[in-house]
């Protein structure tokens, strides 16, 4: 594989580029995508206060103890009326960046799954850098937000004794995606009885693996139980390890029609900014007008791209 990125700087200039849409080399894509997928990618995810920044910042600080290179990606909510963010994150993750870790927050800039739409590049270019595990925390989930699922090789589904319903959580998809689960500020009142009650779920959903999806208590402010937690982690790393190379096609291959698909919808935006103006269609509306005008957007993007781009 081709290093792009060779010091920090680089690397947070590339990062910069891909989370704000900018233009880069052609080049940059292909080498990225041709990397081999040996990190470890984790996800975090779960509701909002379940302490997802700090149980990322304890796992990551293990890790840099054990002199792996540990980087990691913060996603936080962008406004979608001034399209900032506040990408605090950082401040939760002190132990981490003390021992060395590479530390980046980003906006979800129009993600709706937890993630932004470029974060599986700004991971692949974590790779590329050398990193040995890419940890990324995906802002606070609602009832159908897990993308994290296709990013990540181990996801990680952070919650605690005052989730709530967690039946609900069970019909919205947050319980299927994790292949570990934590109940953090187990110290709480109801922490056992809520980690029994998410086994007790999950034993209800059909499996897809023959992984043996842990539930576990930890508290993570006062580091107890990471260790275990990170040992499900790379257990988990293991279990995969025979089919990565498979799960890594797969990513690629949904990161171009998803990517695609983007560009296709800016280029829609587009059309309809420059080429013609949607109240003249409505004006007089039918099939044939529809037709014609999907040729006319056809020739629009000949026009854009020049040539045939393959």
């Amino acid at each position: 594989m081709k290093r792009i990125v060779r010091n920090i700087r680089e690397l947070s200039r590339l990062i910069s580029k891909i989370e704000n849409f900018e233009l880069f080399r052609n080049d940059t894509i292909k080498y990225l995508l041709n990397s081999d997928g040996f990190s470890h990618v984790i996800g975090f995810t779960g509701p909002p206060g379940a302490g997802k920044s700090t149980v990322c910042d304890k796992v990551g600080k293990i890790l840099l103890e054990e002199n792996k290179k540990v980087g990691i990606l913060a996603v936080d909510p962008t406004s979608p009326f001034t399209g900032g963010a506040i990408l605090g994150d950082r401040i939760r993750m002190s132990e981490a960046i003390k021992k060395g870790a590479f530390v980046r927050s980003i906006g979800s800039r129009g993600g709706i799954g937890g993630i932004s739409k470029r974060t599986y590049l700004s991971v692949l270019s974590l790779e590329n850098f050398g990193m040995d595990y890419v940890l990324v925390e995906t802002v606070g989930v609602g009832q159908s937000d897990f993308e994290v699922r296709y990013i990540a090789d181990t996801v990680c589904v952070i919650l605690t004794p005052e989730s709530g319903d967690y039946i609900q959580a069970m019909k919205a998809g947050l319980m299927e995606i994790g292949d570990i689960y934590v109940i953090n500020k187990g110290d709480r009142p109801g922490a056992e009885d809520a980690r029994k009650e998410i086994k007790a779920i999950l034993d209800l959903i059909p499996s897809h693996s023959d992984w043996d999806v842990p539930v576990i208590k930890i508290t993570a402010i006062r580091e107890e139980g990471i260790d275990k937690l990170v040992d499900y982690i790379k257990k988990h790393g293991e279990f995969i390890k025979n089919r990565k190379e498979k799960i890594v096609k797969k990513r690629k291959e949904r990161f171009i029609k998803e990517y695609i698909k983007d560009e296709i919808l800016f280029d829609i935006d587009s059309f309809f900014e420059k080429e013609i103006r949607l109240e003249d269609v409505l004006s007089h509306l039918n099939g044939r007008d529809l037709d014609r005008l999907k040729k006319r957007f056809v020739n629009f993007l000949s026009k854009k791209t020049g040539s045939n781009p393959f």
